[in-house]
């Protein structure tokens, strides 16, 4: 039973990440440490107050010395880079600094510590699709690091890859769903690059995934199948008529729950709702 544990003690790397800042709002634990690189997530984000601790997985000694004092069960670790604009090299490091050695850090150091502890780290399904962008290179880079440590050093780390995934709070008006609600609650034209209007996606909901991010820190035999995790197909050009049908629906104040909806309909709807909630409270508009 979940219930059992609820007592672990957990430390969640990234609260202000997307997925970070829905897991704490939801998660059904309690006995948390949570990090943070330059601020603490805002509160109404969360919901919740949890122990804070400013750190950066960069730092091999920072992370060294913050797990020597703390006692873990379960790492979770959310922190991610996945901007794949090439500026110059210095772009190109940090995503690697970050994806890659910032996660060696951490398990060098519960290693080095001879700590028993299970460690969840999040890549991309973009790795087996063959897409070699920035980001995905430097997952797929920790996949293998991961299969050593396990390998050579008997290690409990285990790896999720996701989909595309959405929900309240993403910030990131670079990702399709933000994007294009961003447009709406901003009353903009949403254009379409043309390669990308027929493009099939599959998207997961963030809080299926913290179902069964839950689900597997209770059945961890499950974590080798990440198809167990829900998700929806559906084309870039659906996505944005779907939208666009919700829209409607709340700058008409109509009533959704009248509408034919499926889960995947009933979870957009949500998200967009928070958009303009979001917007609406800041005077974005």
């Amino acid at each position: 039973m979940l219930s059992n544990y609820k007592n672990k003690k957990l430390l969640v790397l990234g609260a202000n990440s997307f997925i970070g800042k829905n897991f704490l709002k939801k998660t059904k634990f309690h006995n948390i440490i949570a990090t943070y690189y330059s601020k603490l997530p805002e509160k109404k984000f969360i919901g919740k107050r949890y122990n804070y601790k400013k750190i950066d997985l960069r730092n091999h000694s920072q992370v060294f010395n913050f797990l020597k004092k703390e006692n873990f069960d379960i790492i979770i670790n959310f922190i991610a880079n996945n901007d794949n604009t090439i500026r110059n090299n210095e772009s190109i490091k940090n995503i690697f600094d970050l994806n890659l050695f910032g996660f060696i850090n951490i398990i060098e150091s519960v290693r080095i510590l001879k700590r028993k502890i299970i460690i969840y780290h999040f890549t991309s399904t973009e790795i087996d699709n063959n897409k070699r962008s920035l980001y995905s290179l430097s997952k797929y880079s920790s996949e293998k690091v991961q299969k050593l440590y396990n390998k050579i050093y008997n290690m409990n780390i285990h790896i999720i890859k996701l989909n595309n995934i959405f929900g309240p709070g993403d910030m990131n008006f670079l990702r399709l769903i933000p994007s294009i609600c961003k447009n709406f609650c901003e009353n903009k034209e949403f254009y379409f690059n043309a390669n990308n209007k027929n493009k099939s996606l599959k998207l997961t909901y963030v809080f299926d995934l913290i179902n069964f991010i839950e689900a597997m820190i209770k059945n961890p035999s499950i974590n080798k199948s990440y198809k167990k995790i829900k998700y929806h197909k559906s084309t870039v050009s659906n996505i944005f008529k779907l939208l666009g049908k919700l829209n409607n629906t709340i700058v008409l104040d109509s009533d959704f729950s009248k509408y034919n909806k499926s889960d995947f309909a009933d979870n957009l709807y949500c998200t967009l709702k928070w958009y303009h909630n979001f917007f609406n409270d800041y005077g974005l508009k």
